[in-house]
């Protein structure tokens, strides 16, 4: 494979980890509204995680920071046609996490 193809192959490969990171951080915060304890009182905003976005957080920085790694190796020289599955495997995975975390039912409080 030349060396253009390669680089882009694992850019987008990159840019699709990037964007899995950014969907699952963006999912792991809740923000709820307690009622007010007093008549004309004001409604309190809490904040809370949703753990499996946060899950889902870390394994698409891990991807991130791999497919990072593997951009790097592949500019230098030419890689085995196995580890472009592995890491196209490692870019699937890390989907197919977002989006079971993103289906999820969120907590109602």
């Amino acid at each position: 494979m030349v060396r253009p193809l390669r680089i882009l192959l694992a850019v987008s490969l990159l840019a699709a980890a990037l964007l899995s990171l950014a969907m699952a951080v963006s999912g792991s915060t809740l923000t709820y509204y307690l009622p007010p304890m007093d008549k004309g009182g004001y409604a309190s905003e809490r904040t809370d995680m949703f753990l499996p976005a946060v899950v889902a957080s870390v394994v698409a920085g891990i991807t991130a920071i791999a497919t990072a790694v593997w951009v790097v190796l592949v500019a230098r020289q030419p890689r085995p046609r196995s580890h472009w599955f592995m890491v196209l495997a490692l870019v699937l995975v890390d989907l197919a996490v977002l989006v079971v975390t993103l289906g999820m039912d969120r907590p109602t409080f």
